[in-house]
């Protein structure tokens, strides 16, 4: 579809990503991406931008597209039959975009995440919508992933009747961020990491039910100490805690690292 949309303007995939014009010589807004540099590629085929706030590789897809949202239902439907018992939504925090693209007022990354990128003004529909026309057809599980989940925002994504399950968040893992985003790595300390713990648990102790991702900070090896606790002794109060572990890529500090950092 993404070869498809870039032959003409007017291809009937056009409008599955967001193809825009660029503005005074360069790309339409001064959107950064996650991995470093502009959010938009400059294709010479039509000579517009597309959006991709990830890799170049991994254009957005644009939900405000029907005909999109009808091609993710039948991916959804189709491993759902085949008997997968729940989904993961990745990004879904950034599923509904700002339709007038604003270039972001700050050099600070996070914030421009919190501003630009994360819950839209269509994002609780997309998410009713999906719930209603798919999920609850299957009585399926779904955990949302995505950066811009808050304490604050977290029940809106967890509706009892047209929201998601489970969501998982990414606090600890932009503890040792700075305005420059994951490039712009600063110091952390174990307060930190246990204040990032206790405000979700006291969210989630209210309503819902959440994950977390053991990826960053790297969590140390046995043995080694950060705050007075080992690595085992810090993966165990998080297992035994209120919420569920995603473990995926985890990769312990080396006792070399550790000096280090």
């Amino acid at each position: 579809m993404v070869e498809e949309s870039r032959k003409s303007r007017d291809n009937p995939y056009r409008d599955f990503y967001f193809w825009k014009p660029g503005k005074n010589g360069g790309p339409p807004n001064n959107w950064p991406s996650f991995f470093g540099g502009s959010a938009w590629q400059f294709d010479e085929t039509t000579n517009e931008y597309y959006l991709h706030l990830f890799s170049r590789k991994q254009p957005d897809l644009n939900w405000e597209t029907m005909a999109l949202r009808d091609e993710i239902r039948k991916i959804m439907q189709f491993w759902l039959d085949k008997g997968v018992d729940g989904l993961r939504l990745d990004v879904i925090s950034a599923i509904s975009k700002r339709a007038d693209f604003p270039d972001a007022d700050t050099n600070d990354f996070n914030a421009v995440i919190r501003n630009c990128y994360a819950n839209g003004p269509r994002l609780k529909e997309f998410l009713r919508e999906m719930r209603h026309s798919v999920w609850d057809h299957y009585g399926c599980m779904t955990v949302g992933e995505g950066p811009g989940i808050t304490p604050a925002n977290a029940a809106g994504y967890l509706d009892p009747k047209d929201g998601l399950n489970m969501i998982f968040h990414f606090g600890h893992m932009f503890i040792d961020q700075g305005p420059g985003g994951r490039f712009d790595p600063v110091a952390w300390s174990m307060k930190d990491f246990k204040n990032v713990f206790s405000t979700w648990d006291e969210t989630f102790s209210r309503s819902g039910w959440g994950e977390y991702l053991p990826w960053q900070p790297r969590l140390p090896a046995n043995g080694i100490k950060v705050g007075g606790m080992t690595g085992s002794t810090m993966i165990s109060r998080l297992h035994f805690s209120q919420r569920c572990c995603y473990p995926c890529g985890v990769r312990p500090l080396s006792s070399r690292e550790m000096r280090s950092e």
